[in-house]
């Protein structure tokens, strides 16, 4: 007889009273495990009324949930970013933007960034507010993407899950940092996933996987450590910790005196810079001593300082003051040229001055509509090292330094310099190499400058104005040079006679109006040095021929000829409209702001 391996026996239905048997077993089975939870968990209500208000629950058996993936349990204790403890070593060149985008990581981390990483979390770096580019197929990744529908109803966010608004990719924070580069799943590369015809089938891959999972583990065990502060090296952050915070604190009252200087432009330093010596040390020294005896911070920081001898790490050498300024300086330019790019179109001025140690310096000024405000700004950026006085170059020099400021040439529609012929002539001047290389660059002088020189040229003409201007700068000199002199002067005179300058012709006006409106008085007090007893022969002969210079002293002299007065109004119209241009300069700029 053969036998089927394949049979199977027939399927027989159990009796009334095995049926009864079987519930009634499962029936006492089940009332045995009733309440034996409550044994390891306290109600609300047990812990405020007290045992005896303790009632009866209803038990009910849950529906069973099909996720086979760690996520909802881990996520539903998610630390927050507050609690953790903060990472104080970072490294000086990272880009703050890892902290917001993915795809600014670097291919190599150290256990100090993503230790920062973990401590911040993701809600920063998932963007879930970002906007979603599409691809080709027009399919772009979508918000609903960062959460996940459970089978109870009950949605979780994805924590793992962050998007990269510079590739346009999705990404897996934790493989990321600690699986990189293992398995198939793009989630966990650098280059990110970006199928998005392909992300409802790949995400559920990748989330259900192991090292997805093990990176997982690895995450929240690091973050819960770091929310307990029960890390290995626990007691060596929270030292570093307390040395970065005391070096920060000493640090932003190191800048605030430099600041302080550097807005009331004062020096910094002074002849010594000895902190032991009761000596003048200097503006910035004087100033931290200052405030070391009003701060515990400041005072403890100098204290060392003055008692350790050698003590390496102070910050307060002029090095570090040099440095310091350097930095202030270029966040200052980095802020501006923010600016000036943001506004995209602007203007250039340049103009040049011998400084104290004789040296060309040309500096430089862009004019550019700020785009917060919507108003017109002038900011200086820089002063330039001359190195020749030819228009070929200057030009040079000039489109150099824009280059180097990352301002492009094509973007300034305007320019302004003085009216020398290197700057602003027709043929072969700066205005015109920098026209034909930006036709769109106009030219405009200035016009206050422009006005000055009117002036000035106007008065040289004439034999007798430039003799009525060099008597003026004669009388201002023969009084000035004495301190007896001027004691005279002071006497007689209710206000002191002012000097002539070329560069501006306001001040050319005040001196004329001085000696205009207080001829006799300053007549008087010349007529005193000459009479007194204690003068010298020198200040006499000196007198005497300015006197012969005067107009009004001889009695055939009954006033100003009429070519002079037409001159003289002529000069006083245009000091009234020079200032008449510069005050309504200022009211445009204030209407602006």
């Amino acid at each position: 007889m053969k036998v089927n391996k394949h049979y199977v026996m027939p399927y027989k239905k159990e009796s009334g009273a095995q049926g009864r048997k079987r519930r009634k077993i499962e029936t006492e089975q089940q009332a045995k495990l009733a309440g034996s939870l409550h044994r390891f968990l306290v109600s609300t209500a047990e812990i405020t009324a007290g045992p005896s208000s303790a009632a009866p629950q209803e038990t009910r058996n849950p529906d069973p949930v099909s996720v086979d993936i760690p996520v909802p349990a881990l996520e539903a204790e998610t630390v927050s970013s507050k609690d953790v403890y903060t990472q104080p070593n970072l490294p000086e060149n990272i880009d703050q933007k890892v902290y917001t985008d993915i795809g600014y990581w670097p291919e190599t981390m150290d256990e100090i960034l993503k230790t920062e990483l973990v401590r911040r979390g993701t809600e920063e770096l998932q963007n879930k507010d970002a906007w979603f580019p599409r691809d080709s197929n027009g399919r772009s990744f979508s918000k609903d993407w960062f959460y996940i529908h459970l089978d109870n109803g009950e949605t979780m966010l994805r924590t793992w899950l962050v998007f990269s608004p510079v590739n346009n990719a999705a990404y897996c924070f934790p493989c990321m940092l600690f699986q990189k580069a293992k398995g198939k799943s793009s989630f966990g590369k650098s280059s990110g996933f970006n199928a998005w015809r392909k992300l409802s089938p790949r995400l559920l891959e990748h989330e259900r996987s192991s090292y997805h999972l093990s990176a997982f583990t690895i995450w929240k065990e690091l973050e819960m450590w770091l929310h307990k502060q029960e890390t290995i090296d626990a007691a060596a952050q929270l030292a570093q910790q307390r040395s970065f915070e005391k070096w920060k604190a000493i640090l932003v009252r190191i800048l605030d005196c430099i600041l302080y200087l550097a807005r009331q432009t004062l020096p910094l330093r002074g002849h010594s810079e000895d902190l032991n010596t009761d000596g003048n040390c200097g503006n910035f020294l004087e100033t931290f001593k200052l405030l070391a005896k009003y701060d515990p911070v400041a005072k403890q920081h100098l204290h060392r300082v003055q008692r350790i001898d050698g003590y390496n790490v102070s910050y307060l050498s002029p090095q570090s003051q040099n440095e310091f300024i350097s930095l202030l300086g270029d966040h200052i330019r980095t802020v501006i040229f923010q600016n000036i790019i943001k506004a995209k179109y602007f203007a250039i001025m340049f103009d040049s001055t011998p400084d104290i140690s004789h040296t060309d310096q040309m500096s430089q000024v862009i004019q550019y509509v700020h785009i917060e405000d919507s108003g017109v700004t002038e900011s200086f950026i820089d002063f330039i090292q001359l190195y020749g006085k030819s228009a070929d170059v200057i030009t040079k020099q000039i489109c150099d330094k824009l280059q180097a400021d990352g301002l492009k040439l094509e973007h300034f529609y305007g320019q302004g310099y003085d009216n020398a012929a290197t700057m602003a002539g027709h043929l072969s001047s700066v205005q015109k190499h920098i026209l034909d290389m930006n036709p769109k660059a106009m030219f405009v002088p200035c016009n206050n400058h422009s006005l000055n020189l009117a002036g000035m040229h106007a008065v040289g003409v004439g034999t007798k104005s430039v003799t009525f201007f060099g008597t003026v700068e004669k009388v201002y000199s023969f009084f000035s040079s004495s301190t007896h002199r001027w004691d005279i002067l002071k006497k007689h005179v209710p206000i002191r006679v002012k000097r002539l300058c070329n560069t501006r012709w306001s001040s050319t006006h005040e001196a004329v109006c001085v000696l205009a409106e207080h001829t006799e008085k300053i007549i008087d007090a010349l007529e005193a040095l000459r009479d007194g007893p204690e003068e010298t022969s020198e200040t006499r002969e000196r007198r005497v021929g300015r006197r012969k210079k005067m107009d009004g002293e001889n009695s055939c002299d009954d006033g100003l000829t009429l070519i002079q007065e037409t001159s003289r109004e002529q000069l006083e119209a245009i000091d009234q409209l020079q200032a008449e241009i510069k005050k309504r300069t200022t009211q445009m700029n204030t209407l602006h702001q």
